[in-house]
């Protein structure tokens, strides 16, 4: 704050002395602007970039309705781990549409009558044809049965968390409605869109950070899959990034942004971005000679908008303005900051 009130007191120094005119010809005592100098140096610039998308479970499964009949019993709640084939959701076993105790009786019947016939074979009382049929018409029965039972007695397909229950006891859900979601949650994933032009940046094992909303802190993340096509709607390559969560903080269906760096620069002259003067595409900088600034064209590299690459125009170990360079014109005298801080003492 001291330096912007002492760059607006010599603005007004320079507007009095010289009646607005800021050139430096004949007879015009230029005023002295403080300013903030750095020495330039070279180092390394990473340049970044973020994508966005919801994290889901490693592995997931999402659980449709196939019967519309009612719900007599959830056995499970929201949140609950639950192993794989256990049952998550009861349906009304008696109703119309349902086929489970006709299915069920049939396939005890046939399995009454295969446990006689192969004790008839056993004995040479039969033949191999009519045991042959009597297990066929058995194992048929069996899976009519066991189809019957997986309507009305939903199980879960994988071990995980239920991150989803849509349902509860009373309600008569309609077929395809979205009853429950499980998902392994120790690493969840999300799938970002890459363009053309960085999909080569991108491979198997290459590491970022994300950034889940709401939870104030980041993962290390990890891509996991890498697509060879674009996707033909979207013109962009999916690319998938697993997180690791084996402290369980995060939930699936969480939104997430994700960073990764895809260019890198060694060993270059670098500059913070907001020392850069830019008029029409030309960007220059204040350089500082025998406590004069001159007005010095710069090429730029890289550039991650916080720091530039400097390709030309500059040498490392040169003195640079980096704070009130607006201030300036070419070959107006300076003081640092700096220095006026220690002449105060």
């Amino acid at each position: 704050m001291k330096l912007k009130a002492a760059i607006l007191l010599a603005a007004a120094l320079l507007v009095s002395s010289c009646g607005g005119d800021a050139g430096n010809g004949e007879g015009t005592v230029l005023p002295t602007i403080p300013v903030e100098t750095e020495i330039a140096a070279t180092g390394s610039i990473e340049v970044t970039r973020d994508f966005t998308g919801g994290l889901i479970g490693l592995e997931q499964a999402d659980i449709h309705i196939r019967l519309a009949e009612a719900v007599v019993s959830v056995p499970v709640a929201g949140g609950d781990h639950v192993k794989k084939d256990q049952v998550i959701i009861e349906l009304d076993k008696t109703g119309a549409s349902s086929r489970y105790y006709q299915a069920n009786a049939a396939y005890e019947n046939a399995r009454k009558n295969y446990e006689k016939m192969k004790h008839l074979f056993a004995e040479g009382a039969i033949s191999e044809s009519a045991h042959d049929q009597a297990e066929a018409l058995f194992k048929v029965a069996r899976a009519d049965y066991l189809s019957a039972r997986e309507l009305v007695s939903i199980t879960s397909p994988i071990a995980g968390k239920l991150v989803y229950l849509g349902v509860k006891e009373g309600d008569v859900p309609h077929v395809g409605q979205l009853a429950a979601r499980v998902a392994r949650t120790d690493s969840l994933c999300l799938t970002i869109g890459v363009p053309d032009a960085l999909i080569d940046r991108f491979e198997i094992g290459m590491k970022g950070i994300a950034f889940p909303s709401g939870k104030g802190r980041e993962y290390e993340c990890v891509v996991t899959k890498v697509a060879r096509a674009a996707d033909p709607a979207t013109r962009t390559f999916d690319v998938e990034v697993t997180v690791p969560n084996a402290d369980g903080w995060l939930q699936a269906g969480t939104f997430a942004r994700v960073r990764f760096v895809i260019d890198r620069c060694e060993n270059v002259i670098r500059v913070p971005q907001s020392a850069l003067i830019s008029i029409e595409g030309i960007y220059t900088l204040y350089v500082i000679e025998r406590d004069t600034a001159y007005t010095r064209n710069v090429t730029l590299g890289v550039s991650n908008g916080v720091t530039a690459e400097i390709v030309s125009g500059l040498a490392p170990d040169e003195e640079y303005v980096v704070l009130g360079q607006a201030f300036l014109d070419n070959a107006y005298p300076i003081v640092r900051s700096q220095d006026k801080a220690d002449d105060s003492i």
